[in-house]
């Protein structure tokens, strides 16, 4: 066991130490756009609900700490939601956030114009719109349930991004950009709900999603 940690130690000395070589200089920072989809749903303790796929777009700016670790905030326009399946009726849950996300990221050792990174960092979810979706018709009363439920809906959501960049690096400076991440929600989306006297247990159902993103820098 000894000799393998310090295997491994070396290992990571070789590697950090190749890394500066393909990663940009301290000081610089590069800013740019990037969408794609977003393959969302929401987890509860007996497991997750089905995804809803739809969307995700915002802008970020990137800032070299040295020539390993970069730091980089963004904001985010994120269509999440779940849907529920039972036969062949579907609910399709929609809810919309701005996330402000600021990610810690580490360039790992590449070619020379291509720049890998991972990163992880928390995100801060503030509610913009929400809706639901049916694929058939429903009495008035049970809208009228799903809109008492609705109003439990949080404003905010908080959790975590785990990204993995591959970046093109361009002759004039720019950079494309291929970003497989995932989001985590650590709150609740809902609050519990109380009707009369009886209160309905809803704050394990929590955001998880999983976004295939492509951009531009500059």
């Amino acid at each position: 066991m000894k000799r393998f940690s310090v295997s491994m130690v070396i290992l990571m000395a070789v590697i950090l130490c190749s890394s500066a070589g393909y990663s940009t200089e301290k000081g610089e920072f590069h800013y740019g756009i990037k969408a794609g989809p977003n393959f969302s749903t929401a987890v509860a303790d007996e497991g997750r609900l089905n995804f809803r796929t739809a969307g995700a777009f915002g802008a970020f700016m990137s800032y070299n700490l040295s020539g390993l670790f970069q730091v980089q905030p963004e904001v985010m326009f994120m269509m999440r939601g779940w849907k529920e399946v039972a036969g062949g009726l579907t609910l399709t849950n929609k809810i919309n956030y701005v996330d402000l996300n600021l990610l810690l990221k580490l360039v790992l050792p590449t070619e020379k114009r291509v720049q890998t990174t991972i990163g992880i960092g928390p995100y801060i979810g503030m509610k913009v719109s929400n809706s639901y979706d049916f694929n058939f018709d429903v009495p008035s009363e049970f809208e009228d349930a799903m809109d008492i439920i609705y109003d439990q809906l949080k404003s905010t959501d908080v959790g975590m991004v785990i990204s993995s960049e591959m970046n093109i690096l361009l002759e004039n400076g720019g950079m494309i950009i291929f970003d497989l991440r995932g989001t985590v929600g650590m709150t609740p989306i809902f609050d519990d709900l109380t009707i009369g006297e009886e209160t309905f247990s809803m704050t394990e159902l929590k955001n998880m999603g999983i976004q295939i993103l492509v951009g531009y820098a500059f």
